[in-house]
């Protein structure tokens, strides 16, 4: 009989996590309290990769969350990616949260605080990758966590079946890191069938009849395109209007790091590009050009960053680094612009023997993607043709400068071609030698406008 007073009894758990408490060593990762806001922000993480999410996140327990409200979203977005492989929306966040008030789910003491999650969901969260680590050890954590306690009780029943079930959920998480064991083809065909049930044009726009040959409708998140063009026929100025047009027609934001011009004479063709102003007329009609920036900020909000690098410098770490600054103040790139590659150097630990070799221009373009993975984001970048490819009609992939590894890298390949005549004309031929979304071998005709950064099919 329990008498008044007695002391809950001890389990093996409680004395193992005195005595860690007692000792002098750090304190076990999983007692780390993160405080409020910061598990708004991982939720926020959540909700805004739901590759991660779909992946790591099905894991996390909404039970080691600090206040109702929190449990309640974590629930909602974990639940529904592990029912349905895909992340919830805004709007059914806001439907649930209704509904669940209505029958008594959450109560209407916790109705304002957890709408206030909703409303901010999609609320930028910045240094993202900082957090996202964060919340991949929360996840880890709590799953340890629960392994040492159940496999206890497991250990006293002498089940040793149920330990091995607790350590594989253990091994799960962690291997969910790597994006899980891959996709069994015949077990994950629903997958399949659900994904393009629900398929959606994803690419980044390049303003070029090219999107019509890419099923994306653009250059899709994890891709990598080169503009290739013999020099001063123009491939800083076809990257540009890439720029331009990813955030005109996908409502991207937009990073441009430039390594052969300055960032004056970037932004200078960038305002010319935007503002349909020709360059030779910014300084005369500068109050026209601001207002009209001006107005497509209202619009788009801060939508690019432009960024110059001394050439021979920068490398795919050093980009990727940049990248983190980036979001340390809340920029996140969806198309990420490199002019030109040429003139980036690979990472030490991928040189090839030759320090100035056939081998280190594809270990930039290999660095480059995965930026592109890191980034979710496309990468378009420039190459120059070889002297051969001079004043020819037609250029194929096998004309690019240095080094086959780039075409080999890159999943479209784009060629602007221009003979002497063609430019006394300002026009010139694109071709597509590589595309890994759709058909190749296409060529069209273009009018080429450089004083306002425009191009026009013909």
């Amino acid at each position: 009989m329990k008498l008044k007073g007695d002391k809950k009894a001890k389990t093996r758990f409680d004395a193992v996590a005195e005595e860690m408490e007692i000792s002098d060593g750090p304190q076990p990762t999983w007692k780390v309290d993160y405080g409020k806001d910061f598990e708004r922000r991982m939720l926020r993480v959540l909700f805004a990769d739901r590759e991660f999410a779909t992946t790591s996140g099905v894991h996390l327990s909404h039970e080691y969350f600090s206040t109702p409200s929190l449990r309640w979203l974590a629930q909602k977005i974990v639940g529904f990616v592990r029912d349905h492989g895909v992340g919830m929306s805004k709007d059914a966040l806001a439907i649930e949260l209704d509904r669940d008030v209505k029958v008594g789910r959450l109560t209407k003491a916790n109705q304002e605080a957890a709408r206030a999650l909703v409303d901010t969901i999609d609320t930028e969260v910045k240094d993202r990758t900082y957090v996202k680590g964060e919340l991949f050890k929360f996840i880890k954590n709590q799953t340890v966590d629960r392994a040492i306690r159940a496999s206890i009780d497991h250990l006293d029943a002498q089940d040793f079946d149920a330990v091995d079930a607790e350590l594989q959920k253990v091994l799960d998480v962690q291997t969910s890191a790597s994006g899980g064991l891959g996709h069994f083809f015949v077990r994950d065909r629903q997958q399949r069938r659900e994904r393009r049930k629900k398929y959606e044009f994803n690419g980044i726009s390049t303003g070029l009849f090219l999107d019509e040959k890419l099923k994306p409708k653009g250059c899709p998140p994890k891709s990598i395109t080169t503009v290739v063009a013999p020099s001063g026929v123009g491939k800083s100025g076809v990257l540009m209007f890439m720029c331009r047009s990813g955030i005109i027609n996908s409502n991207a934001k937009g990073l441009y790091i430039t390594t052969e011009l300055s960032e004056e004479v970037v932004c200078d063709r960038l305002d010319a590009s935007f503002t349909g102003v020709s360059i030779g007329e910014l300084e005369k009609e500068r109050k026209e050009v601001s207002l009209k920036v001006r107005n497509l900020g209202k619009k788009y909000g801060e939508f690019l960053v432009v960024k110059e690098f001394p050439p021979g410098v920068l490398t795919p770490s050093g980009l990727r680094a940049y990248l983190r600054q980036l979001e340390s103040v809340g920029f996140y790139p969806s198309a990420i612009y490199v002019d030109s590659a040429d003139d980036m150097v690979p990472d030490p630990g991928d040189r090839g023997r030759d320090k100035d070799g056939y081998e280190d221009y594809g270990a930039v373009w290999r660095g480059l993607r995965r930026v592109s993975y890191e980034a979710m984001a496309p990468v378009f970048t420039a190459s120059q043709t070889s002297r051969g490819a001079l004043n020819k009609e037609h250029v194929d992939w096998d004309h690019i400068a240095d080094s086959a590894k780039k075409v080999m890298v890159s999943d479209v390949v784009i060629i602007l071609q221009q003979t002497r005549e063609e430019h006394r004309q300002k026009v010139g031929r694109f071709y597509i030698a590589k595309n890994r979304f759709g058909s190749a071998k296409a060529e069209w005709k273009v009018r080429l406008d450089w004083a306002r950064i425009d191009i026009t099919n013909i």
